[in-house]
């Protein structure tokens, strides 16, 4: 599937726009029925292709899905007896593809992947490998064989896991979790992640009936226990907030955005970020609003920044804002600290006129001849151009930058990245006054 956005720029924003449902998390829920059998009810679930294609899996699997209305999605596991083979292009159409590994495995004895083998985990090609996947499942007792043109994966052990997740990973925090509490006992997972999806995530389990003891380094899990159906409320995405308050600064817009809660979206590690550029925007935690107020460019400041994971400045939040950078006057650094390969956005914002350059970065060493750090001279205007959309966030960057820019900018998003990510998200551009349209080839 192809995706062309045709973007007129130098309009400004107006009105007031919601977040939708956490992608990141959503993909996690829609995956956690295949725990038991059961019936459940999720609320605020995305309709993106990640979530959709979660979805066409569990039906493999025998679940029952409908989505009655627009973001409440209704699964139905009871009659979900074994696993059935997944075809690797539906495996792999998101990275989200790979939890299901230890909850078939732990639950079944076995799962399958069936057609082409891939080295990375699926979704965005920003680091993550599968072999790096299949050792860290081998720790937890899962291991896997390859036979013609499937993958198997079986049981080796069936013992409670102690295991240090590395990097604090969102994915193999999940990882360790659902096998965790397929083993009968206490399991321990020292360095878990602590980003808000994650929390999502472990408050679903816990209703489900899962005890878990949640700590700042630590998860304890007792595993073995009955877990039933249940109706959740999926949380807010903050990198969908993100993405407006992109937009917005760099078309010197007044917006509101909705949706926004401060504490459970874990904002607190924007504010340096907000401060060192001098970006007014006025967050009312009673309501979950945000109302960016008018912000001239030319009244901003460069930053430094180091992207990781929360606590710190968010790795997506870097490319997502990458084309305000661009356009403020100064020089600004970023480094990417988690990932080795989310410095994309740059070969096409450069065609807008963007004007950069990587640079080496002793605590951060490049990976495969990939970049880890970039040195941006800003206070550029940007022209219209053609470019790609060559991940989620990439892509956003993209629209952001189209916006902003004058003239005619065409974006090919090869793959449907866009949507993979994001709900409509250039309807709800257009209902603040972007002039974009959409084509599907």
């Amino acid at each position: 599937m192809i995706n062309k956005y045709t973007v007129f720029g130098s309009a400004k924003l107006a009105g007031r726009v919601q977040v939708q449902g956490a992608k990141n998390s959503a993909m996690k829920h829609v995956i956690i029925p295949l725990l038991t059998n059961g019936k459940f009810i999720l609320r605020n679930i995305p309709e993106i292709s990640s979530t959709k294609k979660i979805a066409e899996i569990l039906r493999l699997q025998g679940a029952e899905v409908k989505w009655p209305t627009g973001n409440v999605v209704e699964i139905d596991t009871s009659k979900v007896e074994k696993p059935v083979e997944i075809m690797s292009d539906l495996f792999y159409h998101t990275s989200g593809g790979i939890l299901l590994i230890p909850i078939l495995v732990n639950r079944f004895g076995y799962c399958e992947i069936k057609g082409p083998r891939r080295t990375d985990t699926g979704g965005d090609k920003i680091g993550r490998s599968m072999v790096r996947v299949n050792e860290r499942l081998k720790e937890m007792g899962i291991k896997h064989c390859v036979k013609n043109e499937s993958v198997y994966y079986s049981l080796e052990r069936k013992s409670p896991i102690k295991y240090k997740v590395p990097k604090k990973s969102f994915g193999v925090s999940v990882l360790a979790t659902f096998t965790a509490l397929m083993r009968r006992g206490k399991s321990e997972i020292v360095g878990p992640c602590s980003v808000a999806e994650f929390e999502d995530v472990i408050n679903i389990l816990q209703k489900m009936g899962a005890r878990i003891k949640y700590m700042s380094d630590r998860l304890i899990v007792w595993g073995g226990k009955h877990l039933k159906g249940v109706v959740y409320e999926n949380m807010h995405d903050r990198h969908d907030f993100i993405t407006f308050l992109s937009a917005g600064l760099c078309t010197e817009s007044e917006i509101e955005i909705e949706n926004v809660d401060y504490q459970s979206m874990k904002l607190d590690c924007l504010e340096d970020f907000l401060y060192q550029a001098g970006i007014k925007v006025q967050f009312n935690k009673k309501t979950n609003r945000c109302f960016l107020r008018k912000n001239k460019l030319r009244g901003l400041k460069p930053v430094k920044i180091v992207a990781k994971e929360y606590p710190d400045f968010v790795t997506e939040w870097q490319v997502i804002m990458s084309p305000l950078l661009g356009l403020i006057s100064g020089v600004s650094e970023v480094v990417e600290g988690y990932f080795t390969n989310r410095m994309r956005q740059w070969e096409e914002l450069t065609k807008f006129g963007a004007k950069y350059r990587f640079i080496k970065h002793p605590d951060y060493p490049e990976e495969g001849g990939n970049p880890r750090c970039v040195r941006i001279f800003g206070g550029v205007r940007y022209k219209g151009a053609k470019v790609e959309a060559k991940n989620v966030r990439a892509g956003a960057a993209m629209l952001i930058a189209g916006l902003a820019g004058e003239g005619k900018t065409v974006i090919v998003d090869e793959g449907g990245n866009i949507d993979r990510g994001y709900e409509n998200l250039d309807g709800r551009l257009r209902s603040l006054g972007a002039n974009i349209k959409k084509e599907k080839k």
